[in-house]
């Protein structure tokens, strides 16, 4: 009998989850059940007094029936009385230890489980189990550090897999952008490229509306840029845009303002607050600069540049495609006015 309900124990500790549970699996039950499974041991309890009840009857209805026996019969009567007094003794013992060495100790030791399951006790709260549960002890120990350090090493590896994930996410997101400035940029001379101008335009021009500020547009065009690559090659053209690049980065006074290379040697440049005035000042200042650094370049006639522009301060309902319009207009204007350049028509293949 002692067998079975160390095998029960066994295989529920073996079967169970010795986490703490995340939810109620209790069942409701009527209150004189529920009064009944909340006693250790009262079944059995109450089974030991009916064995007992059972047997002082047994007792008393047996001495009456021998004190009306004769002389012989009465030893007769008392040997099988004594006989089922030694059985009946031997069982009730058997059902003692059974509750006293067994059941009871595994279930204080089934509660200490669950509170340890929950965090409400520490393992070493095992130690204070009695009777039979204690040779169950040692493997239920073992146990539950091993589940432990199991959870502790899932638990280390989800963060590592997170880490690694976040890590990945934000490489892909840094490749990304690396990607996105690429798409945006023009590969020689480093300014954004035309498509980006088309994005960024009409933001810009919403923004001046709403601010009351001038949105300037500034057009750049290179003069005898084809003669140059004719000449001394095109290794010294893309230098001479490279060094124009610069020197257009130059004139660019805060983060709002933008360069971008508009086609071939053609510029552009965005100013977030710049009247036309002022336009026309960095005109002739980006030309004074570029005739100075086309002296390094050994061919007649040098390089230089022709500008143009134009500002929304005068009227808040031109679009970007008219803002260009009106900037290419005065660049062609300025084109054929200055000296000793060629003319519109003739720009880009001078």
């Amino acid at each position: 009998m002692a067998q079975k309900p160390r095998g029960k124990l066994i295989d529920s500790l073996v079967e169970m989850d010795l986490d703490p549970p995340t939810r109620s699996t209790h069942k409701p039950q009527n209150p004189a059940q529920e009064w009944l499974n909340s006693k250790p041991g009262i079944r059995q309890i109450l089974i030991v007094l009916l064995v007992l009840a059972a047997f002082a009857t047994a007792v008393g209805a047996s001495s009456l029936v021998i004190s009306a026996l004769p002389g012989d019969a009465v030893l007769t009567a008392s040997a099988f009385w004594l006989v089922g007094l030694m059985t009946a003794l031997i069982a009730v013992g058997t059902v003692a230890r059974e509750y006293l060495y067994w059941r009871l100790p595994l279930r204080r030791l089934s509660d200490t489980v669950a509170e340890i399951r929950v965090g409400k006790a520490p393992i070493a709260d095992l130690d204070k189990a009695t009777g039979g549960a204690r040779r169950l002890t040692p493997a239920i120990r073992d146990l539950l550090i091993d589940r432990r350090e199991l959870r502790r090493q899932m638990e280390i590896a989800s963060d590592e897999s997170r880490r690694k994930v976040a890590s990945t996410v934000d490489n892909f997101e840094r490749q990304m952008g690396v990607l996105k400035l690429k798409a945006s940029r023009d590969g020689l001379t480093g300014l954004f490229n035309r498509r980006t101008l088309d994005e960024v335009l009409p933001s810009l021009l919403e923004r001046a509306r709403q601010t009351g500020h001038d949105a300037g547009l500034l057009m750049v065009d290179v003069d005898y840029f084809k003669t140059l690559n004719d000449t001394l090659g095109h290794s010294q053209g893309d230098e001479f845009l490279r060094q124009l690049s610069q020197i257009i980065k130059s004139v660019l006074r805060s983060p709002n303002d933008m360069a971008f290379r508009y086609g071939g040697d053609e510029f552009a440049l965005l100013f977030h607050d710049m009247n036309e005035e002022q336009l026309c000042d960095t005109g002739l200042r980006l030309q004074q600069m570029v005739d100075a650094a086309s002296r390094a370049f050994n061919v007649d006639p040098r390089p230089g540049i022709s500008t143009g522009g134009a500002s929304i301060g005068f009227t808040g309902s031109i679009d970007p495609a008219e803002l260009l319009k009106r900037a290419d207009a005065v660049l062609y204007e300025a084109k054929h006015n200055r000296p000793g350049r060629p003319g519109r028509n003739n720009r880009s293949a001078a």
